[in-house]
């Protein structure tokens, strides 16, 4: 009880401060949700961040989305995400502060950085629901993105409160029985699956980084350019069949093929970049089947003329 008072206490005391953010949550029409959840009463809208969250159809969160439409009626209006309003808040004390614009076309900047939207189609993404400011969530490579302190820590006075000084503090639970865990890269399954709260440490994390630190975006290329490249690896595996003709030469040619089609995409991965790789892998293996196929028809067609002859 008196942990829960202390609790209760502390929680009044946040909610006049100008620096909490809170959350809603927006209309959802697909589980039978058309109005959300509305924040805290008496909060302001610029105060507010939604938590939703884009997932693939195979349930993994690879999308951040950043701002959405403002939705009057809904009880969750304001339209940008919980991670945008934090870094806002945080840039904007900075020196000199830095403030959110919007390009042309629409794409959020922060400073000197711009957040491009997804557009469809987008690298893998070929149908999806594209509305709304999404960027791909570039997630740090390690899961412990910040240090975690329990609610009895922080009641206790049992730490520094000088490690979370000018810094952005996320609220939230972390339980298994809380049922608020995500399938990220890092695992679709338990223990695997992360918080909603680390989720969004590693959103806030990927706005602050690309600000501050010059941080990479995720990118991918233009439709026409992904074309040309898999295209290029299928000519390769037509190309191999061509010059060794040999069986045990075209599968050495089309492995080592392989490797090197695998080590310039996870190259290109470490600077954030996202190209086709299955694609191509099944351009080189079809194609040099086909090739092969067809070499094969033909030299024994010939045979059989020149028996025939």
């Amino acid at each position: 009880p008196t942990q829960r008072q202390s609790l209760q206490t502390r929680m009044q005391q946040l909610t006049k401060n100008d620096r909490l953010i809170t959350i809603c949550k927006r209309p959802d029409p697909e589980s039978n949700d058309p109005t959300g959840v509305a924040p805290p009463p008496g909060i302001e809208q610029s105060e507010v961040g939604f938590s939703d969250f884009l997932q693939d159809r195979d349930g993994v969160v690879r999308r951040h989305l950043l701002f959405g439409s403002s939705n009057t009626i809904a009880k969750c209006s304001t339209p940008y995400g919980l991670s945008v309003q934090l870094a806002f808040r945080y840039l904007f004390r900075q020196q000199p502060p830095i403030t959110p614009s919007f390009t042309s076309d629409q794409h959020l900047q922060l400073g000197n950085v711009i957040f491009p939207s997804l557009s469809n189609p987008t690298g893998g993404y070929q149908r999806f629901d594209s509305r709304g400011g999404q960027v791909l969530l570039n997630y740090r490579s390690t899961n412990e993105i910040a240090q975690q302190v329990t609610v009895e820590q922080l009641l206790s006075n049992d730490m520094n409160l000088d490690a979370i000084r000018d810094r952005i503090v996320l609220i939230g639970l972390t339980a298994p029985s809380s049922g608020d865990f995500f399938a990220t890269p890092y695992g679709r399954s338990f223990p695997q699956r992360l918080p909603g709260v680390v989720v969004h440490a590693h959103m806030v994390s990927q706005i602050l980084s690309a600000v501050l630190d010059q941080r990479s975006l995720l990118w991918v290329w233009s439709a026409p350019l992904e074309t040309l490249w898999i295209a290029g690896w299928a000519l390769l595996g037509g190309l191999i069949v061509w010059r060794f003709r040999r069986l045990n030469a075209i599968l050495l040619a089309t492995g080592i093929s392989l490797v090197l089609l695998s080590g310039c995409c996870w190259l290109i991965l470490t600077r954030s970049g996202w190209i086709p790789l299955i694609p191509a892998t099944f351009g080189i293996v079809l194609n040099t089947s086909f090739v092969a196929y067809r070499f094969n028809s033909l030299t024994k067609s010939n045979l059989k003329t020149l028996q025939g002859e």
